[in-house]
């Protein structure tokens, strides 16, 4: 294929308008998840989590001294690599012979399928993913079409880099390339009988792999996750993701819906247009595309798809479906590709002429970008960076403040070592990872480490605060704990962003699943501290009951007033409240309720009715309803630690 003026008419306005949705919507403010401890890295040069993405820190360092404000030139990292995927991707479709309308409305559909776009918006690894392995298919095509090496040279470099940057993705996604490459093996045998053709593709696939080399030289960086890389089997710690151990060895039920959700994810990502005609050209292909290409296609979509969650058996949850969501981003070169079959064959049957093709490619690309729009949630990383600077800034003068977890980790970090936000105050990571202050190897038992821990805060005049609950008193502030007294303590100004925040998700403004998922639990941490308070003491102050009144009607209220009933036992309960309570919560449980929130009350709840109310009958039947929320088996460890090993069978613990 050789490119006309007729591509560079639909590619360029293609590029234009995706360039401009990206810029137009590019996050301004730090998010959760692994974006700001992106940010670190870059910032620093240092080396990210397993597998370390030592390609991506190689290009995302010097796009970090770009002239923009705040976390705009991370993000333009993932928004540089998502144009290029569609450039990649329209070469791609030109090759299998789609004409130049059809390309650019499948790289069009891929610009704002919802994760596509959600990615290309926030620093993350995956649109540079996509670009490399499109590179690859598009030199396994030329290969097996022409048989000429040196596409197999340029395609082992592609691997090369594709493998320095998020290896699993590209050795799973890779089955697809198998047919390019031996349906018409004769090409592949010649070249296995040139050394020097042989060299060349050892060598590029060599020099795709040199920027894990390049960790060895960052010994000292300020920023590496699970410590310096002096050794090889230090290199291999990150490179064989060995820390993510048990997310891949422990595999209890509960993963075998990811396996009718995941495909049917892939598909939904291009809105109901695509639910119609994806699975209609995945069936066109087979009689419109070369069978190499089509088989391709569906092994690429099967290997995302289907081979991923069989590899990995991640728990079907609401964690894993926000994830998969991201990780699958390569079945959508398949899907996009077969909404263009599915287009073209409906062109076909109504006869349709140019013009009406354009207009309806057209009306397509604007009908997926529509309804992916409100399921961005582009300003809902907003209220991370709002809650976060308030957390920092409301902390005393040279105070210590230890986290846990990315979703601690990430945004405070970035706030505090890339954008400078209280520099007087020392950030320390409760496992050791990332900040070069750890106080002993992240991979050292957790005991030691907790231990290690607690003699730096013994030995320390700082005024010390955490996130995470740890031994001895601390008084609750509804985001953190500070170490020392027993109680409770508000910030005014936390007391005003949640008043602003139970609107905003009463409403469903906040739309982004990761985000929705972390201000929920942020709001839970508020409302524990609410609800402590006020039934701890004897009466209700006037400030007390202005905390109170906007948090009574939420379900994490709920929550927590059952918590603090049960496990205090209070003989004064008043039995018809509590069950009032009880039934409230549980009505409350058929509208959009986080499913770690459902199963902590309906665990209450049991315990409730059990210990207070007096129906085992009742406790059974919550305990039952709290097993459909497990991640793994918390309800099971529940029942064990409350001493009721005598109802595991009745609740579906016996395995």
């Amino acid at each position: 294929m050789n490119f006309r003026l007729a591509d560079l008419m639909y590619l360029l306005p293609t590029l234009l308008v995706c360039a401009g949705a990206y810029l137009v919507t590019v996050s301004s403010s730090i998010s959760v998840v692994d974006t700001g401890l992106f940010m670190m890295v870059c910032d620093a040069n240092g080396i990210a989590h397993p597998p370390g993405y030592p390609l991506a820190t190689l290009i995302c360092h010097p796009m970090m001294s770009l002239p923009f404000d705040g976390v705009i030139p991370g993000n333009l990292f993932s928004t540089l690599f998502a144009i290029l995927t569609l450039c990649a991707l329209y070469t791609l479709c030109r090759l299998i012979d789609l004409s130049e309308l059809e390309s650019a409305l499948a790289a069009g559909v891929m610009a704002v399928s919802t994760a596509f776009w959600s990615q290309s918006i926030v620093l993350e690894v995956y649109t540079l993913n996509s670009f490399l392995f499109i590179c690859m298919m598009i030199c396994c095509f030329c290969f097996s079409r022409a048989g000429d090496g040196r596409w197999l040279v340029a395609g082992s470099l592609f691997l090369g880099l594709g493998l320095a940057n998020h290896w699993p993705l590209i050795v799973a996604s890779s089955l697809c390339l198998l047919p390019f490459l031996l349906w018409k093996i004769h090409p592949l045998l010649n070249v296995l009988k040139r050394p020097l053709l042989i060299a060349g593709c050892l060598l590029a696939l060599a020099l795709g792999l040199s920027p894990y080399l390049l960790m060895f030289t960052k010994s000292g960086n300020p920023m590496t996750m699970i410590g310096d890389v002096n050794s090889f089997s230090d290199l291999w710690l990150y490179v064989s993701r060995s820390t993510y151990e048990d997310s891949f060895t422990n595999r209890p039920a509960g993963w075998l819906g990811l396996l009718w959700w995941i495909p049917l994810a892939s598909i939904k990502q291009f809105g109901y247009l695509g639910l119609l005609f994806i699975p209609l050209g995945m069936l066109r292909s087979l009689f419109d595309l070369a069978k190499p290409v089509a088989v391709s296609l569906l092994l690429l979509w099967v290997a995302n798809c289907l081979l991923l969650p069989l590899l990995t058996k991640h728990q079907f949850t609401e964690s894993a479906q926000m994830g998969y969501s991201t990780w699958i981003l390569l079945s959508f070169v398949s899907c996009s590709i077969w909404m263009v079959l599915g287009v073209r064959f409906l062109w076909a049957v109504s006869q349709s002429q140019a013009v009406t093709r354009l207009a309806t490619a057209l009306l397509i690309f604007l009908a997926v970008a529509v309804q992916s729009f409100p399921l961005l949630g582009a300003n809902d990383t907003v209220w991370v960076e709002r809650y976060n600077r308030l957390l920092l800034e409301s902390l005393d003068e040279n105070a210590l403040l230890i986290v846990a977890g990315d979703t601690q980790t990430g945004p405070l970090g970035a706030l505090h070592y890339v954008q400078g936000v209280r520099p007087d105050i020392e950030l320390r990571q409760q496992h050791n990872i990332l900040f070069s202050n750890r106080l002993a190897n992240p991979r050292l038992s957790n005991e030691d480490q907790a231990r290690l821990l607690a003699e730096y805060i013994g030995s320390t005049e700082r005024p010390v605060y955490s996130i995470v609950t740890l031994d001895g008193p601390a008084r609750d502030y509804g985001m953190y704990f500070q170490l020392g007294e027993q109680g409770f303590g508000f910030n005014p100004g936390l007391d005003a962003f949640m008043r602003d925040l139970m609107l905003a998700l009463q409403e469903d403004i906040v739309r982004e699943p990761f985000i929705k998922e972390y201000l929920n639990k942020v709001l839970s941490q508020y409302v524990r501290a609410v609800v402590g308070d006020a039934l701890m003491g004897e009466g209700l102050s006037k400030d007390q009951l202005v905390r109170l009144a906007p948090v009574t009607e939420t379900f994490q209220a709920k929550i927590w007033t059952l918590h603090h009933l049960v496990n205090t036992q209070q003989p004064s309960i008043d039995h018809e409240l509590l069950a009032n309570l009880v039934v409230e919560g549980e009505q409350q449980l058929e509208t959009d309720i986080p499913q770690d929130a459902a199963r902590q009350f309906l665990l209450l709840a049991g315990d409730a009715y059990r210990e207070i109310l007096g129906s085992q009958d009742k406790a059974i039947i919550s305990y039952q309803r709290a097993r459909k929320y497990d991640v793994d088996r918390e309800t099971c460890e529940h029942l064990v630690a409350r001493h009721l090993s005598a109802l595991l069978s009745q609740v579906g613990c016996e395995n």
